[in-house]
């Protein structure tokens, strides 16, 4: 294995870690101690131990709740000024007929 991936690792998404803080370091700030993987969840959440926080939304509500933010996201968000601003249909076909006019 190349050297560039020893101290790599991948966790899948939707995995949990579980991380223990370190004092020692500059750049690092905890240590992974577990990836949880979703039998390990559900372990937990037949134990009661898993919180109620972490547990997932059902599919509809989660939809909704994404759409809702979305919405939001967007109305906070400014013009994009590298691109140019898009026209009404209405004014881009008076144009053609001008043009066409005058030709």
């Amino acid at each position: 294995m190349p050297n560039k991936f020893r101290k790599s690792m991948w966790v899948k998404r939707g995995d949990f870690l579980l991380v223990e803080p370190i004092e020692e370091g500059d750049k690092v700030k905890a240590e992974i101690c577990k990836i949880l993987t979703p039998e390990h969840i559900k372990e937990y959440t037949k134990a009661a131990i898993w919180p109620d926080k972490f547990t997932k939304k059902p599919a509809e509500q989660e939809a909704t709740s994404q759409n809702k933010d979305d919405s939001d996201f967007e109305d906070d968000l400014l013009p994009n000024t590298n691109r140019p601003a898009n026209r009404d249909s209405s004014d881009e076909e008076e144009d053609e007929e001008t043009s066409s006019e005058e030709d």
